[in-house]
């Protein structure tokens, strides 16, 4: 299972599969989905945005942040 964050509006998802694009983005626009990490039971925030997620190993940094840069992910 692996989560992913769509670079337009930032919803996460949990899916096993790479997640379908639909016209449900809050951007009246494609989902544009990046994964950014496998699924786990360790915690890790972004300190910029302080969006928290459940992760196996630190997240990779995407350009997803709602900040509009990189996220700096950091265990909790």
């Amino acid at each position: 299972m692996n989560v992913y964050q769509c670079s337009k509006c930032g919803k996460i998802i949990n899916n096993a599969s790479t997640p379908q694009n639909s016209t449900t983005c809050e951007n009246k626009s494609f989902h544009s989905w990046t994964k950014i990490a496998e699924a786990g039971t360790t915690n890790y925030e972004c300190s910029k945005c302080g969006l928290t997620i459940q992760c196996k190993s630190t997240p990779s940094n995407t350009t997803t942040c709602e900040k509009k840069s990189f996220h700096s992910w950091r265990k909790l």
